[in-house]
């Protein structure tokens, strides 16, 4: 079987665990191990979450920040034009997978 065949096997599978069951996945990808468990028991751990993020911090403001006023923001404030739009379409891959938004390349075209 070719290589690209293979990795395109691969993705699918991790595609399909990724809908299915995100644990195993990450399991499969950051060690290579599928059962790995944690030896800390989740109710410790959830205290010792619980206790940092409920406790008041040590946070007393910024201080006398203020801007310095040195950036250049006027590439922001111009209003992006159809032929920017078109130009952007068009240098997209077309075999690009679909993001959050589920729009791929080729839809776009």
């Amino acid at each position: 079987m070719k290589k690209r065949a293979v990795k395109r096997g691969q993705f699918l599978q991790f595609q399909r665990l990724f809908y299915l069951d995100r644990g195993k996945l990450a399991g499969i990808i950051l060690d290579d191990v599928e059962s790995l468990k944690c030896g800390i028991p989740q109710d410790e751990i959830h205290g010792v979450f619980k206790s940092r993020w409920e406790s008041p911090g040590t946070f007393k403001g910024l201080g006398a920040f203020r801007s310095r006023g040195q950036a250049d923001n006027s590439a922001f404030e111009a209003m992006i034009t159809a032929k920017e739009i078109s130009k952007n379409i068009k240098e997209m891959n077309k075999n690009s997978v679909p993001g959050p938004d589920k729009v791929c390349g080729i839809s776009l075209r």
